[in-house]
């Protein structure tokens, strides 16, 4: 058997362990019940904060590419990266389909459409993690008990030490080394343009406020989805815990153990919400909500995809491989 498909099936057991022990103490018929009570009038605004997220990310993905885009075009290509998050055996491979997308539509160069994707990534887990901070300093009664400012302060640590290093000197010296033997001379020319472009992003104040701005936005909207789950739900938490909470709720999903956190994030979910003092059942449908939204995302990616043929109707623009 392949080594991938086996790491795959292993992660994706593990995840399925996972939801099964998130549900142990669930009664079925108990949760039936309740579902008749779920306030379905928050469905509206959900799906407004929704779409409105998708846009904020859409516009903090072109900040990081040359050549001009149509946003329309930007969010559906967003949605089918979410699509293939959400399916492939990797949390990354939407991000990566969706530089290939760049490439293949003339937009960008294989380097700067990757970079860009990758660019876009981190920004969102800055983005995450400042409102983590913030939360915790909001909260914390709640960051002591659930342990969310050592993790986030942990998570914090290795992005700035990760920046750090593509941005130093010694950067190039490893790049060196990797362009200067055979077997990994290609790899060592993709990473050095890839390092070359991230740190001509990071050299840009404006893009950097820019983009980080727009990640504050995108993880309110986040969040403020979370906690239209729990108001469903009927988990009585407060706004400023849901901040707490959810940082810690993505971070778990984004650990490679599981198929694209399956099963992790419903057990975090489950356990994060209990430790706020909220019965097994809201926080079990809490979490059902959280994977259904992030179906119906990918649903609609899934249509995107669909439509892929038609956009390639995308007329090419030259490709401009200075700079970010």
């Amino acid at each position: 058997m392949n080594r991938r498909i086996l790491i795959a099936l292993l992660k994706l057991c593990f995840g399925v362990a996972m939801l099964v022990f998130a549900l142990r103490h669930v009664n079925l018929d108990h949760l039936r019940a309740s579902l008749p009570a779920l306030r379905w009038g928050f469905i509206a605004p959900l799906c407004v904060v929704a779409l409105v997220r998708m846009l904020l990310s859409s516009v903090r993905w072109q900040l990081f590419i040359t050549t001009p885009v149509p946003l329309w075009t930007l969010l559906r290509l967003y949605f089918v990266g979410v699509f293939f998050n959400t399916f492939l055996p990797s949390n990354v491979g939407g991000d990566v389909y969706k530089g290939v997308l760049l490439v293949r539509y003339g937009i960008a160069s294989r380097v700067q459409g990757l970079t860009s994707s990758l660019l876009d990534r981190l920004s969102g887990i800055v983005g995450l993690l400042m409102v983590g901070l913030v939360a915790c300093m909001l909260a914390p009664a709640i960051a002591r008990q659930t342990g969310a400012l050592v993790v986030i302060v942990m998570v914090t640590g290795a992005v700035c030490g990760f920046t750090a290093l593509v941005v130093s000197p010694a950067a190039d010296v490893c790049l060196r080394l990797c362009r200067a033997h055979r077997l990994t001379q290609r790899c060592g020319v993709w990473l050095h343009d890839a390092a070359t472009v991230m740190r001509t992003a990071v050299k840009r104040p404006r893009l950097m406020l820019q983009s980080a701005g727009l990640s504050l936005l995108t993880q309110i909207c986040d969040n403020t989805l979370f906690f239209l789950m729990t108001l469903i739900a009927g988990a009585a938490i407060n706004w400023h815990t849901s901040f707490v909470i959810f940082p810690l709720i993505v971070l778990s999903g984004l650990l490679p153990v599981s198929l694209n956190g399956i099963g992790v994030v419903e057990l975090s979910t489950v356990e994060l919400l209990k430790l706020t003092g909220t019965p097994e059942n809201p926080a079990v449908l809490v979490a059902l909500l959280l994977r259904a939204y992030l179906l119906a995302i990918a649903v609609i990616g899934f249509v995107c995809y669909l439509f892929e043929e038609a956009l390639h109707t995308l007329q090419p623009t030259p490709v401009r491989h200075a700079g970010c």
